[in-house]
């Protein structure tokens, strides 16, 4: 689609979170304060195709859409086909 060449392509992807909530120890959220993605890439192809090819999976990435766009999340447990918990 866009005729792109890639040599190498590495992914460095970091969360920030508060440890305190995750332990209980305060009264915090236990969600990611902060998502960092580096991505390093390695290619012969001209500058202009790699913008293209990046705003295009950027645009198409679920989970990046997700972070940026919050929608509810539901959690329902079943136990021996009884509903145990129901967070929605």
């Amino acid at each position: 689609m866009f005729e792109v060449v890639l040599e190498d392509v590495a992914i460095d992807l970091r969360a920030e979170f508060d440890l305190a909530g995750i332990y209980r120890l305060a009264d915090t959220t236990t969600a990611f304060q902060n998502v960092i993605i580096l991505a390093s890439i390695r290619k012969p192809s001209p500058v202009e195709q790699m913008k293209k090819l990046i705003t295009h999976a950027e645009n198409g990435c679920h989970a990046a859409q997700s972070f940026r766009n919050p929608m509810p999340v539901s959690l329902k447990v079943q136990l021996n086909e009884n509903i145990l918990f129901d967070y929605t």
